[in-house]
């Protein structure tokens, strides 16, 4: 199965599982619109992007 983000949940206003069952906190959902956006997007790795 392929990851929807868990829209429905986001939908209802939830996190989705996978943030929610994460037992180690690593993972998180951040809005565009979160000032920890642009940080995190600052340290986060640039990949590269396949060309097609």
């Amino acid at each position: 199965m392929k990851c929807d983000l868990c829209m429905d949940r986001i939908d209802a206003g939830l996190k989705p599982a996978c943030v929610t069952g994460c037992t180690t906190h690593a993972l998180s959902l951040v809005g565009q619109d979160d000032p920890r956006y642009a940080e995190q997007r600052q340290r986060a790795p640039q990949r590269p992007v396949a060309e097609r």
